[in-house]
């Protein structure tokens, strides 16, 4: 990233990543071609048996994509030894053709997620190194006997309970002392996480005890370092962790643990942990402090345990430590799991948050991470995302949750996930596949140089905003209980609400952590600083307490003649207690009702907005979020819409004057804009599409020139017929997911979907024989061309088609390198068509564990493709003869239900040469099109407006337009069976999940809908 390591342990730019800015032809070329550091960089799926060939051929895939990089990521499916020297070769071997290829090779640092276990290895080493957890449950006193006799027990309590009220409450100590009838247990007892298959056998691992973390770090960071450390920092930029945390995912009521938590916390605060243990779970005693003081603990610990000890190896080792924390998204889930996610980032180099699924929800995680790297100094900020989105996921969709993300503060895209390979359950690893797999694969360079233009925009100069929101994280804390979430619940809904409000109202904003503030922050010229960020207004959302070290810093904020806003219901307590302090504060600030109105009301009237968006009738358009960067006399602004349906006439407001320039993020172009002075502040016209975006410099060193832009005039539209001639790019197809199956010599089953096969066999076990039988039927009238069927490792089977045996020839993939090709087309009759594939199953695991064998089985959907048209008939399709013409709208009614691939529409149209002429589009159900205009292409339509010009194209009299519209795998690949249809977060359970289940196929829209060409007069 072309970063110097400092002994400060903290990583500055240099050159082009530093924070000088001139919008010069120098920074206009690198524009239009971002190097590497500001190019995606995918988790890459290292899922099967690796072949270091196939790897190698798949860097220069991802090269050619405009990939700048990837994550070595072994993921569910893998074969080839976790860690194992066979690994270590395969590292070594991608690591030399990303130096070649002039790519990054980012490190991966566990098997699979959550970071720590290193596949196993470290919870391996005992009891002691495995997750921890405190219970408590509630018994009859009857059971005190039986309680005593415990191992693990670290508390018994008595009480009165009044529904969920604690009365009369008292510590057993007394092992001979009988507890009153009416009475009830309090019993907690620690609890050591229990083995799992998903941790290979094992569990999940201590992250409290620095000694847990130490043996993590000695399994797979110094075991990397031994293997490629002369590339550490340069062809190996760093090393990405994934979702550690403290906390189990299971329904019991419980709070994290370790060994020496209460020794720990009695040094810390200064009194009993175990003594206390009911006030964490029920109201009783201080239980507010309790809390706070709990939780203000353990978070500390897991930072101190984890994430600095990682930190600091990795930057004694010149890499950066990058990745996320689990349950970033709301305050309940992060109490629950991390503590908060915050203070985290300041021991990260690359801070990092997910995103998963096709949505823009859960703003505040990415402005918890943009906050603390504006504060704390940190150049990038990566996203894992689109992770599952589904197969379908449109370039559209990608830029319109990339996008949101980006306006929020990411400036570096980690895409969710590129799968080396689709064999087996891999293909159903929250999907999509972003690699070769994918029709749209040759043109995803569109995509990538749209973020890599993004990302270098968004990496100049620095964030600007006036306004810090205090995070209530320390509030929740206070009123959090494993029992009964709801007021940390209540307390995060009102945050969330106020956060989204600043943003539709057009006040830009960073949260201030306390833990954070109270380590950086100090009142300076009547601004509240903040590490690198400086504030002229804070506000105090809902919440029910602060630290001291915060009320003090706001004190002399308000006495230097900062501003504050406190938003009811206003926090009354600081370090949970009565203060006179802060309600003499909050009486002499402004104090309002949490209303996104009322909120802009008030901030019109104490501070000027730095941006406006407004309609023609002076309204705000809230779904257009902005950011603003200041480089020099460079303002640079980026504005998002995130309404995916509506497009907007805005009306831009910038506070200074000089020349705007627009630097187009889809073309690399650069041109002025014109706009007009007025108050002090520059303001310029936009039309936003829906999920449209614009990005402007304002440049205050130079004055604007251009008064207007140009008009144009319609003379002409012809509609294009609605029936085009079509032809295929690629092999049409049949999944044939369903089959019957035998054991050995037993009886046919009924038919089945191919997962519950699979689910049945290993239940059997391993080493018996196992038949499939696929049906399909065929209806020709005049067959032409091949047809093939494409199944998964062939090799291993015995395979009969319509009583024939075959035997498998080399006829090469089609999709995915594990998708081999056999040649039927001589054996395909009309009638019923019969598939029999024979083999020995064997389990496709070591019992136990999710760890994947060499000759482990796994039965799967089959694949008819090549030359034909597949028809509906009933419960079933049929294949027939191909037609040549269709109409607009949706294809998989017109013959292509399963078709993944590239369809070439064509027609002719009579147009005058000389005109301005565009090429217009109702809709488009594609992820991608692409237009050609007599042989030439005239280019490419990504998303939205559905509108492409081809004046250089056009000839007088007749021209022939051809309209290549290309798909995704989801028809092909699924989820096809539930009953929600389109599923816009997709795992593995998507595809075999039985209470939604259906026999009936749903499939996505894929056509293009009507078009017509328009030609224009330039007035």
């Amino acid at each position: 990233m072309h970063l110097e390591y400092r002994r400060s342990n903290r990583y500055r730019a240099r050159g082009r990543l530093g924070r000088r800015f001139h919008s010069g032809m120098e920074f206009k070329k690198e524009f239009r071609n971002p190097g590497k550091d500001f190019r995606g960089a995918p988790f890459w799926s290292w899922n099967d048996e690796l072949e270091s060939s196939e790897l190698c051929r798949q860097v220069r895939e991802m090269k050619r994509a405009g990939l700048g990089g990837f994550f070595m990521h072994s993921r569910i499916g893998l074969i080839t030894p976790y860690l194992s020297d066979e690994w270590m070769d395969r590292i070594r071997a991608v690591v030399r053709e990303s130096k070649k290829a002039g790519m990054n090779a980012w490190l991966y640092d566990e098997d699979r997620w959550p970071s720590g276990f290193a596949g196993g290895i470290v919870p391996a080493k005992g009891l002691e190194y495995r997750m921890k957890r405190v219970e408590c449950e509630e018994m009859h006193p009857s059971s005190l006997e039986e309680v005593l006799r415990r191992e693990g027990i670290v508390g018994i309590f008595a009480c009165t309970k009044e529904g969920e009220k604690v009365r009369e409450l008292e510590k057993v100590e007394d092992r001979m002392k009988k507890v009153a009838e009416g009475k009830t247990l309090l019993v907690f007892s620690k609890k050591v996480a229990e083995n799992s298959e998903w941790y290979n056998g094992y569990s999940y691992i201590d992250t409290l005890n620095p000694k847990v973390v130490d043996a993590f770090i000695e399994s797979t960071y110094e075991a990397y370092k031994r293997e490629v450390r002369g590339e550490f920092g340069r062809t190996i930029p760093g090393i990405f962790t994934d979702e550690p945390n403290f906390s189990e995912w299971n329904g019991r009521a419980f709070i994290p643990w370790t060994e020496l938590l209460p020794t720990i916390f009695r040094e810390r605060n200064g009194y009993d942990l175990l003594e206390n243990l009911p006030s964490l779970f029920y109201d009783v005693g201080e239980y507010m402090r309790i809390r706070m003081d709990f939780w203000n603990t353990v978070t500390d610990l897991f930072l101190e345990s984890y994430s600095k000890r990682i930190y600091e190896w990795c930057g004694a080792n010149k890499l950066y430590y990058t990745g996320h924390y689990l349950c970033e998204d709301n305050l309940t889930i992060q109490t629950k799991f991390i503590g908060a996610a915050m203070p985290h980032y300041e021991y990260m180099h690359v801070p990092g948050i997910d995103h998963l699924g096709r949505n823009i929800e859960n703003l505040i995680t990415v402005k918890q991470v943009s906050s603390a790297a504006h504060q704390l100094g940190k150049k990038r900020i990566l996203s894992e995302t689109y992770g599952c989105s589904g197969w379908n996921m449109s370039f559209e969709d990608q830029k319109w949750i990339g996008d949101w993300e980006y306006v929020l503060g990411v400036n570096l895209l980690n895409q969710h996930l590129s799968l080396y390979s689709l064999r087996g359950c891999r293909k159903r690893d929250y999907p999509p596949s972003i690699n070769y797999q994918q029709p749209w694969w040759q043109h995803y360079r569109l995509v990538s140089d749209y973020f890599a233009r993004l990302s270098y925009m968004l990496t100049r100069g620095k964030f600007h905003s006036d306004i810090l929101v205090i995070h209530p994280i320390q509030g929740a804390w206070s009123v959090y209980s494993p029992r009964d979430t709801s007021r940390t619940d209540e307390i995060n809904k009102n945050f969330v609400y106020l956060s989204e409000s600043l943003c539709r109202i057009h006040r830009d904003y960073d949260f201030g952590d306390e833990k954070i503030i109270a380590r950086h922050g100090k009142v300076l010229r009547g601004k509240i600083i903040v590490g690198e960020m400086e504030y002229k207004l804070v506000i105090v959302p809902p919440s029910s307490t602060l630290r001291a070290s915060t009320l003090n810093l706001l004190k002399l904020f308000a006495q230097g003649g900062g501003k504050i806003v406190f938003v009811d219901p206003a926090p009354e307590l600081v370090d949970c207690q009565r203060s006179e302090e802060l309600k003499n504060l909050i009486e002499s600030t402004r104090r309002i009702r949490c209303d996104k109105d009322l909120l802009r009301k008030t901030l019109d009237e104490i501070l000027p907005s730095d941006v406006e968006v407004v309609d023609e009738d002076g309204k705000q358009i809230e779904p257009i979020y902005y950011q603003h960067r200041i480089a020099g006399k460079a303002h640079i602004y980026f504005f998002a819409n995130t309404d995916r349906s509506r497009s907007y006439d805005a009306t831009i407001k910038i506070r200074g004057e000089g020349k705007v320039e627009e630097w187009d993020l889809l073309k690399g172009s650069v041109r002025e804009v014109p706009c007009r002075k007025e108050n002090g502040q520059t303001i310029l016209k936009k039309l936003f599409q829906p999920t449209g975006s614009a990005l402007f410099l304002l440049d205050t060193s130079k004055k604007a020139t251009k008064k207007a832009e140009p008009k144009e005039r319609i003379v002409s539209t012809i509609n294009l017929k609605d029936e085009w001639k079509v032809s295929r790019k690629d092999p049409n197809a049949l999944t044939l997911d369903y089959c019957q199956y035998k054991v050995e010599e037993g009886k046919w089953s009924d038919k089945l979907p191919v997962w519950k096969v699979q689910r049945e066999a290993e239940k059997i076990g391993s080493n018996f024989s196992i038949t499939l039988r696929y049906a399909f039927k065929a209806e020709f009238k005049k067959r032409h061309g091949k047809i093939f069927v494409a199944m998964e490792t062939p090799e291993r089977f015995s395979i009969k088609f319509n009583g024939k045996e075959l035997k498998y020839k080399e006829a090469g993939w089609w999709t995915d390198i594990s998708f081999k090709k056999i040649d039927i087309t001589k054996l395909v009759e009309n009638g019923e068509n019969i598939l029999e594939v024979s083999c020995t199953f064997r389990r496709p695991t070591v019992p136990g564990t999710l760890v994947f064998v060499k000759d482990g089985t796994e039965l799967e959907s089959v694949y008819i493709i090549g030359d034909f048209s597949v028809k509906k008939e009933g419960e079933g399709f049929i294949l027939t003869d191909e037609t040549n013409m269709v109409n607009v709208g949706d294809l998989v009614q017109q013959g292509f239900p399963f078709y993944s691939g590239t369809i070439a529409y064509t027609q002719t149209v009579n147009l005058k040469k000389g005109e301005k002429t565009y090429i217009e589009f109702e809709d488009l159900d594609t992820i991608v099109t692409r237009v050609v205009v007599n042989g030439k292409s005239a280019g490419t339509i990504p998303w939205k407006p559905y509108r492409l010009e081809i004046s250089k194209f056009v000839k007088k009299g007749r021209n022939t337009i051809t309209v290549e519209a290309v798909s995704s795998c989801r028809n092909l690949l699924g989820p096809h069976h539930h009953r929600a249809g389109e599923l816009f977060s997709v795992g593995p359970g998507s595809f075999s999940d039985e209470a939604n289940w259906t026999d009936e196929y749903n499939f996505v829209k894929f056509g293009i809908g009507r078009a017509k060409i328009v030609q224009v007069k330039i007035e």
